[in-house]
């Protein structure tokens, strides 16, 4: 794999954006305004009639921008204490804050000082995403954001987060982001099983209407079983590729083959789509294809991702998040 990432007489790569709003630019222009000081353009954005989808991913891509700087947020939360929005942007700060504080490698590789950070953060973000709820309880993003800062474990965890899945659920059951976030914490790497794993992701698809995002959720399964079967403890490049090999036989067996085209179908048959969770599904559309040797049918997929990368892990699982998603789009535009 990494022989088709670093060949020499490849073209030079295109662009690739990184940006997490990716083709959202009604988000990217409230958000840097905001950051420029104009909060009043997010907290108008975030008012504005849309699906709650969008609304969810609004909220953690505007998070996330305050994680450097929240001087901006600050003066909202001061000028309207009891703004849910602010609340909710606020939660997804703290919780942005104990992701790069954990890092993204496996257990055994993370250091007490980051579990540590992990942990107090999560506990700041739970806070204030209880406060969000409190302010505007039929939202179901904070709960979302509730679910996600229980990945850092405490006694009983297992009953209070499906506790708070369900809350979330009652409010929205369709909601990707509940949903993924609940895939999470019931896989191996986390708080479950691949079997608990699958079962989460498998009841949401099937329960999903066609069109519904969480329809492509098993995709994400399916990775995440790689990563922990295959992918992690990979120790050289050529251990790396035999690891990747492994992935590749995986995803090209009939039973698979068949649940990620099951999968493909019932999302696509709601027609075009746009913002959300669209792209990620895209992302997952494209990385299934590449790993199992499917390029010609990506190719499609990529021309309607175009260079909006944003952050989707899933590519980084296998290979590193830019490397492997320019490598599978190179693939797909050389495919016959």
């Amino acid at each position: 794999m990494f022989g088709r990432l670093f060949r020499r007489d490849q073209p030079a790569p295109k662009p690739i954006d990184r940006d997490l709003a990716q083709d959202d630019l009604e988000l990217r222009g409230a958000r840097d305004r905001a950051v420029a000081g104009d909060w009043s353009a997010a907290r108008s954005l975030l008012a504005a009639p849309t699906s709650r989808e969008i609304q969810v991913r609004r909220v953690v891509v505007l998070g996330d921008a305050a994680t450097d700087d929240d001087t901006w947020l600050r003066s909202w939360l001061t000028a309207l204490p009891e703004d849910p929005a602010a609340w909710a942007i606020e939660a997804e700060r703290l919780a942005a804050a104990a992701g790069k504080a954990r890092g993204s490698r496996s257990a055994d590789r993370t250091t007490e000082d980051q579990f540590q950070g992990f942990a107090d953060y999560s506990g700041s973000a739970a806070q204030a995403a209880r406060r969000a709820i409190e302010l505007a309880p039929s939202a179901p993003g904070p709960w979302n954001t509730l679910l996600g800062t229980m990945l850092s474990g405490f006694r009983g965890v297992q009953g209070q987060f499906a506790a708070a899945y369900a809350e979330g659920l009652r409010r929205d059951p369709h909601s990707f982001d509940l949903h993924l976030t609940a895939t999470t914490f019931y896989c191996a790497k986390w708080h479950g099983t691949h079997e608990q794993m699958f079962t989460v992701a498998r009841t949401a698809a099937a329960n999903a209407p066609a069109g519904s995002t969480a329809a492509m959720l098993p995709l994400f399964a399916h990775f995440q079983y790689l990563l922990r079967e295959h992918i992690w403890g990979s120790e050289s490049v050529e251990d790396f590729n035999r690891r990747f090999a492994l992935c590749q036989q995986y995803m090209k067996t009939p039973a698979v083959l068949r649940e990620v085209d099951d999968c493909i179908a019932k999302w696509r048959a709601g027609g075009r789509q746009a913002l959300g969770r669209t792209m990620t599904c895209r992302h997952w559309q494209a990385l299934a294809y590449y790993l199992s040797d499917r390029d010609r049918l990506a190719r499609p997929v990529h021309d309607e991702i175009g260079p909006y990368l944003g952050s989707t892990p899933a590519w980084a699982h296998f290979g590193g998040e830019e490397r492997t998603f320019q490598v599978a789009r190179l693939c797909a535009y050389r495919a016959k």
